[in-house]
């Protein structure tokens, strides 16, 4: 008689969540566009680096134009500090095959690091925006933005403590 009541109550729950509508067998016309992407943004790159500048990319969307800029904006910025993380700690990677006894070690200076990449001032990038392809009331946003490698550097360097550190990105710098 319990099984038989459980079951019972199943099968009421399972009707009344179900939908009461048929299915309509109408095909949906899927539309492909051929997308305004911009040359410099790959869905499969969010940061990059050259001899000269770090970049950071973001592909946004939302209803408000204003705030598909905004959400673009930030988001590239914090590829463009991933970067910028991503090489630093490249560089202290290098440093660390040279000696074994070193404050670039120390969990205290890892800490300093990334403190010192979330507090640069990033007033001096280039911002670069495309308005991709529109549908409806969604607005797509491409943002590009770049930093100069030496500008960050040296205002990365004012942050720091560890001279052997900053020797070596400042000789990056130097470098050809």
């Amino acid at each position: 008689m319990k099984y038989i009541t459980g079951i019972t109550l199943f099968i009421l729950t399972f009707a009344a969540c179900s939908t009461p509508e048929t299915l309509s067998e109408e095909p949906v016309e899927v539309v492909e566009a051929e997308t305004g992407t911009p040359s410099w943004y790959s869905a499969n790159r969010v940061s990059g680096s050259d001899e000269s500048h770090f970049m950071g990319y973001s592909m946004t969307t939302a209803v408000d134009s204003v705030e598909a800029i905004e959400s673009g904006k930030e988001s590239a910025l914090a590829n463009l500090r991933f970067e910028i993380d991503k090489y630093t700690e490249e560089v202290r990677e290098g440093l660390l095959s040279d000696a074994s006894n070193t404050p670039l070690r120390s969990p205290t200076f890892i800490i300093e690091l990334r403190n010192a990449i979330q507090e640069l001032e990033l007033s001096k990038t280039e911002f670069e925006r495309e308005f991709g392809e529109r549908e409806d009331t969604i607005i797509q946003v491409y943002t590009r933005v770049s930093a100069s490698r030496s500008d960050i550097i040296e205002d990365l360097s004012s942050l720091l403590s560890e001279e052997s550190f900053i020797k070596a990105i400042r000789a990056e710098v130097m470098e050809p």
